[in-house]
């Protein structure tokens, strides 16, 4: 029964792997390669990595950015250590810039932020940094200092903790979980299989990674410690492990588009997508405030949204709204709550609920112009053969006559 039980839980900790295959980097050479994730053997010849900083030396780092799928890399040239980005179909690393110490591995975070580690062999060793995207530069964020040789860290999306190993040899191996608001340090005691010093490691869900290690072999490593040996050879010096992905950008439209109008002394309603964060602009500058799915735009100039989800990723509508304003001549919304009508926007039908009697219906445009003129036979009138465009539906009863405006998809 015990035996079931391990075998079911690596089963589930290596769903997100089948049939995809990784890629790996090497700390002692040029070598990048792509991995079959069910035999753990080559998928393809290996790749060379060139970079125009110089002589790529080695690998120490390889991890994904959620919000565009590049693989980033640190890299060993001209004794030091770079941050670049790899392009998988050329294998040429586009340098980002030097970081600065001796980086061990490194991991993206939420919010786009990319962490590093620095090895034992580091000016300062054993110490977690933020690093700038734009430059490679790195930001103290904790000092570790358990374990040993050997640094390696990865993400865990699902509790944005990173985790930590360090030592070499069996039982000398030490796993930590990271909090990345606070820099909280809590030890995970590992259990299972006997790993020594890891090399590389990637979070694959299910509250587990996948790692290798010294030994040569892939392990699978939950949160909570425990360790299943998988087999395979990974060598000795696989330094990096990252699968592809989709990149989780959001998107982002906006309703009405490209283009709409409001009457002045009015507004019109915006509604943009829903999810994650929001922030609004006008004519390329945000809105103080307008960060909610909907914004009512009482200014001419061309507004767009910003979306931003829970992986820190973010994007605007491809096309922004221009807003116009016009003086609607000759009409005016007069509210009356015996009159409503729905859905609004409309695009085929409305249906008018009156709680008076119905003499004329008329549908008048931002003009003053008369659309149509009619007397219902029912609750329902059609709107389908109306330009798209702001309109009023006036309402002529028994005792009152009440304006009131809609859209028109």
């Amino acid at each position: 029964m015990k035996n079931l039980l391990l075998i079911t839980l690596v089963l589930i900790g290596l769903t997100t792997m089948a049939q995809v295959p990784f890629y790996i980097v090497d700390s002692q050479t040029n070598t990048f390669e792509l991995i079959d994730s069910t035999t753990f053997n080559p998928n393809s010849l290996p790749k060379s990595l060139t970079a125009s900083t110089g002589i790529v030396d080695g690998c120490t780092g390889l991890s994904i950015r959620p919000c565009t799928g590049e693989f980033y890399v640190s890299y060993k040239a001209n004794a030091s250590r770079y941050l670049g980005i790899i392009d998988t179909a050329t294998a040429v690393i586009t340098e980002i810039g030097d970081m600065g110490d001796n980086v061990a591995g490194i991991c993206f975070g939420d919010n786009n932020q990319l962490y590093a580690v620095t090895g034992d062999g580091a000016t300062t060793p054993e110490t977690l940094y933020k690093v700038d995207l734009g430059n490679g530069t790195m930001t103290l964020f904790v000092t570790l200092g358990n374990g040993d040789d050997g640094e390696c860290i990865a993400f865990c999306k699902d509790n944005s903790s990173i985790y930590h190993w360090s030592g070499i040899g069996a039982g000398g191996v030490i796993m930590e979980k990271i909090d990345t608001v606070t820099g909280t340090i809590t030890n995970i005691p590992l259990s299972g299989f006997g790993f020594s010093e890891v090399f590389g490691a990637t979070y694959i869900g299910n509250g587990a990674f996948l790692i290798n290690h010294i030994s040569g072999s892939y392990v699978r490593v939950d949160t909570s410690g425990l360790a299943v040996d998988l087999g395979g050879s990974a060598g000795g010096s696989y330094k990096g492990i990252a699968f592809p992905i989709t990149p989780n950008i959001p998107n982002v439209n906006i309703n009405p588009s490209p283009s709409t109008f409001y009457c002045i002394g009015d507004s019109v309603l915006l509604t943009g997508s829903s999810g994650g964060s929001s922030q609004w602009y006008l004519n390329g500058s945000p809105i103080p405030g307008a960060n909610s799915n909907t914004y009512y735009a009482s200014s001419p100039g061309v507004y767009n949204m910003t979306k931003t989800n829970l992986q820190g990723c973010s994007d605007s509508s491809a096309v922004g709204t221009t807003v116009v304003s016009d003086p609607c001549v000759g009409i005016k919304e007069i509210g009356n709550n015996s009159f409503s009508f729905y859905p609004n926007p409309a695009s085929t039908h409305l249906t008018i609920d009156s709680k008076t009697a119905i003499i004329r219906l008329e549908i008048i445009d931002i003009t003053g112009k008369t659309i149509k003129s009619f007397t219902p036979k029912n609750n329902t009138i059609n709107v389908a053969d109306i330009p798209s465009g702001i309109y009023f539906i006036k309402l002529i009863g028994e005792n009152n006559t009440v304006s009131k405006k809609f859209v028109k998809n």
